[in-house]
């Protein structure tokens, strides 16, 4: 009886364990917009690949991630087009095959002003 108390006891232990491990405070795993998804984090960077929808192309779809993903004083998006989902960095420094698959990147710093987002090697006009 005493053996199996114990036993119950540690696995309640362990399950309490387990529950502070969740993400509490994370993004949920859908998107709020079909066109996009964030995949990892690195500190304040957001990778982000992108999966234009109907008749939508990949910079309407890079748009609506920074309407929805830009908060705070600093923010850096970098995006990576879905049919390159598996060149997308779980680790930094990324490859230089992962780098030379990004679709762009999107990087705003309220302190300095600095608002910029380049696809393909271009930048793009954000207004």
């Amino acid at each position: 009886m005493r053996r199996g108390c114990l036993l119950t006891a540690g696995l309640l232990f362990l399950g309490l364990i387990g529950l502070t491990w969740l993400p509490f405070g994370r993004e949920p795993a859908a998107a709020p917009d079909p066109r996009f998804y964030v995949v990892n984090r690195f500190g304040q960077t957001q990778i982000v690949v992108v999966a234009p929808h109907g008749d939508t192309d990949e910079l309407a779809a890079v748009r609506a991630a920074i309407k929805h993903l830009d908060r705070g004083k600093f923010c850096w998006l970098l995006f990576w087009r879905q049919a390159d989902r598996l060149l997308v960095p779980t680790e930094m420094p990324m490859s230089d095959a992962e780098a030379d698959a990004m679709l762009g990147s999107y990087t705003r710093n309220d302190r300095t002003g600095y608002r910029e987002l380049l696809l393909h090697g271009r930048e793009i006009p954000l207004d």
